[in-house]
């Protein structure tokens, strides 16, 4: 059989890639991705991917600094108890740290009570190799025909940050 638009017989060309668009069937690589880059963190699972994500989910929470009257700073001292990075979270006379360990997990605690830590339950998108929180996106509004927003990472721990502030 002659691929299409490929000369001289040939069974594969680059002309054979757009058989499902020709076709009208859509290629959604997203799923297959997911598949593949789930796997290759299952086989070699000390990568560091989470780790680099929470250290990154930190960073973006630094630039929520000044928001709404919330200061928001970092805290390099942490990284000698076991946490990659962490950042202090104020409001008036309340406060909390929010840390990512070395092994990627996001924990949140008041400043004055080491003891009792919150851990913060996200999954890890492998594809784009950052943090999503586990329930879908009510905040942002769905585009027909394409599949719905994980919750932001951020949004999950900010949500917690003040739940451990002001309970």
């Amino acid at each position: 059989m002659r691929a299409l638009g490929c000369r001289g017989g040939a069974r594969w060309c680059a002309a054979s890639e757009a058989w499902p668009t020709l076709l009208g069937m859509p290629h959604d690589d997203a799923e297959a991705k997911d598949l593949l880059s789930r796997r290759a963190e299952k086989e070699r699972p000390n990568t560091g991917t989470r780790a680099q994500a929470a250290h990154e989910l930190i960073t973006a929470l630094l630039n929520l600094n000044l928001t709404a009257g919330f200061k928001v700073q970092s805290m390099p001292s942490m990284s000698t108890q076991g946490m990659r990075a962490s950042a202090l979270m104020e409001f008036e006379q309340r406060d909390v740290i929010v840390s990512a360990k070395n092994d990627g997990q996001i924990v949140i605690w008041r400043a004055a009570d080491q003891q009792n830590k919150t851990p913060v339950d996200l999954d890890l998108d492998l594809v784009t190799k950052s943090l999503v929180g586990k329930q879908e996106d009510a905040f942002r509004t769905p585009v027909p025909g394409e599949p719905k927003h994980q919750r932001s990472a951020l949004a999950v721990v900010v949500e917690q940050a003040l739940q451990v502030m002001f309970k």
